[in-house]
């Protein structure tokens, strides 16, 4: 088939695809939190999934999911105790909040948006939120573009008069409300050191195909594999695991449950964040500058058979730049990006994760 006409296709698509209604598993507690973008000066409002612990001394986490997935990826197969969020719950006493930033799940989309929306406003806002809830400082833990957007709220990444910025004194009173934070992948710098490497091929494919969205906005990313895989030649979702590691029913739930939208900002913000080797600000700024102005414990882990967050170069651009005197890494071996997430068996891996945020 001609690729104009495939992309034709797919821009039909994901035109209506979008807004599907979202549904919620059974037992999740759904909670909403509403400001005002700071931004497009619109008010607007967020669910927050929370995973129910009746102990009163549980200690509250913000889980901050990836590019383009809901609060699934967190409980994919509970039937199956393939739940990430209950093993939280079951082992470490903890109680989960999973984040839906704009345009995940239910959550309201503001037209326009990319990283540092999500990093200025959707983080602060549930954070904010948790802590109306909480005596206690809470805990953050990010995944992936989860783990990038955290960064840069901890950075202070907000609104500077007329333009974004890293603020000192922002960085300061948000690290104030957080007692530690654990970054599973999320390399600022997206950075590579494989000659082999992904990133470059996946951004290339990206900005190639840029022209055909400059009208669209918020996209269906189901629709977008679908329809641009055949094009490319490239199947994201073989990237994300390896497959040794998960099962068929696992890997089905990730793509049937896990993938929701993503918008035309943060799809060319990691593609020219590839490019030029630093995830930057609408004002050009790149993160990894701002990262010494994170001074909270933290914790990055890192997985050798990831090609999104590449473990040495991660390591090497993001990690060693935190600014953080108590900070801790490790680099597991055998394992993909989302492995931990389809195997109930790799629940564990994030048991030292946890014992470290635990223990500040």
């Amino acid at each position: 088939m001609n690729k104009n006409l495939l992309f034709f296709i797919s821009l039909l698509l994901l035109s209506v695809s979008v807004h599907a209604k979202f549904e919620y598993h059974p037992d999740w507690s759904v909670h909403k939190t509403c400001g005002q973008d700071s931004r497009e000066k619109q008010e607007y409002c967020l669910e927050l999934i929370e995973f129910e612990n009746k102990n009163d001394d549980a200690k509250l986490v913000l889980l901050v999911s990836g590019f383009f997935q809901n609060a699934y990826i967190w409980d994919l197969l509970p039937n199956k105790e393939v739940s990430v969020a209950r093993y939280l719950v079951e082992k470490w006493n903890l109680r989960p909040y999973v984040l839906h930033v704009r345009g995940i799940g239910n959550s309201d989309y503001v037209a326009g948006t990319n990283m540092d929306d999500i990093a200025m406003d959707d983080i602060e806002m549930a954070v904010d939120w948790l802590k109306e809830k909480s005596k206690d400082k809470i805990y953050i833990m990010g995944h992936s573009q989860g783990s990038i957007t955290t960064q840069a709220y901890l950075a202070g990444l907000s609104k500077c008069i007329v333009a974004n910025c890293f603020n000192p004194a922002k960085a300061w009173s948000r690290q104030r409300k957080v007692k530690a934070v654990a970054l599973l992948a999320g390399n600022t710098a997206m950075s590579v050191d494989r000659v082999d490497n992904k990133l470059d091929e996946l951004a290339k494919m990206a900005l190639f195909i840029r022209p055909a969205f400059r009208f669209f906005d918020e996209i269906d990313v189901k629709t977008l594999t679908r329809f641009t895989g055949p094009v490319s030649n490239l199947n994201l979702w073989q990237w994300l695991y390896n497959r040794h590691n998960t099962s068929k029913e696992a890997r089905k739930a990730l793509y049937t449950k896990t993938v929701d939208s993503t918008t035309n900002g943060i799809l060319f913000q990691f593609a020219e964040g590839v490019r030029d080797r630093a995830i930057k600000t609408r004002t050009k700024l790149p993160y990894p500058s701002a990262l010494p102005l994170i001074r909270i414990p933290v914790f990055q882990q890192l997985y050798a058979d990831d090609p999104l967050a590449e473990a040495e170069a991660t390591l090497k651009d993001n990690f060693h730049r935190i600014g953080s005197s108590n900070k801790e890494y490790e680099i597991l071996q055998d394992r993909g990006h989302e492995d931990f997430f389809m195997n109930k068996n790799l629940h564990s891996d994030l048991d030292n994760v946890v014992e470290f945020l635990l223990a500040n």
